[in-house]
């Protein structure tokens, strides 16, 4: 075998593995800000945001330290009122993650006070007994896990097509 074909081989693999690494940070990072708009979609959509948009700020991209992953979380900041003072549930100040999973997943609702006759909880279970009474999930980060995978394959697309550019056969 001519060695001039062995180095030129050899180089061609040492480019790609020079480039990969980048350039998967690169799609890993497109892929998850894509999914974080289709997060910012869901819920805007369920209209579980309130005037401060609490909910949709409260969602954080995080990045893998070497690209590997991305993934978005709640943050556990604390929510406050309008008046500035501190949420509290049950001692436990309120957070970003105790809400969005609340929304996510659904949650136990009180039975109405009666004070207000008008007043009518949008729950499931039981009715005004409010012994299993239950306010149903809006599943925003389940409907966007559905096109996660769509977004990630086109960004994949994207860089396998900036590797075949960058890298002459």
């Amino acid at each position: 075998m001519d060695t001039k074909e062995l180095d030129q081989f050899r180089r061609h693999w040492d480019a790609l593995f020079d480039v990969f690494p980048a350039a998967r940070q690169a799609a890993v990072a497109e892929m998850g800000a894509a999914v974080r708009r289709d997060l910012d979609a869901n819920i805007l959509s369920q209209g579980v945001d309130d005037l401060f948009c609490h909910v949709r700020n409260s969602q954080r991209l995080a990045l893998g330290s070497k690209g590997g992953y991305a993934a978005i979380r709640a943050e556990a900041m604390p929510f406050h009122d309008r008046f500035g003072k501190r949420k509290t549930w049950k001692g436990k100040t309120v957070s970003g993650r105790m809400v969005t999973r609340w929304l996510e997943r659904g949650h136990g609702a009180r039975r109405p006070s009666g004070k207000d006759k008008r007043y009518r909880a949008r729950i499931v279970g039981a009715g005004v007994s409010g012994r299993g009474a239950y306010v149903k999930g809006h599943l925003f980060y389940s409907w966007t896990k559905l096109k996660a995978w769509e977004h990630a394959r086109r960004a994949a697309d994207k860089v396998l097509s900036r590797l075949a550019d960058e890298i002459d056969y």
